[in-house]
């Protein structure tokens, strides 16, 4: 016999993703020491109009600069085979 799941949809709470992320994460002092507001500039001209998205430059960057700190701590992953990887493969980027 099949069975049926009611849902009772309440009001959501008020959540700032702010207050999620802690204060001594790693892109937050990232965030504090550089400006990578130039990059989507420098690098708009290397990307075509059309055809498959790609990753955004600004969190290309800010993922490789997690995975060089892990490397220099030694904590880093395991190599990883493309830059799509690099993301999924970076728990805490």
């Amino acid at each position: 016999m099949m069975g049926i799941k009611l849902r009772q949809f309440g009001p959501l709470d008020q959540v700032c993703l702010e207050d999620l992320v802690p204060k001594a994460n790693f892109y937050r002092h990232v965030d504090r020491k550089l400006d990578f507001s130039f990059v989507r500039d420098l690098v708009k001209d290397c990307y075509a109009p059309i055809g498959r998205r790609s990753i955004d430059p600004v969190g290309w960057l800010r993922t490789h600069a997690r995975r060089e700190q892990a490397r220099s701590e030694g904590t880093a992953p395991q190599p990883v085979p493309s830059e799509r990887a690099l993301v999924p493969a970076c728990p805490s980027c």
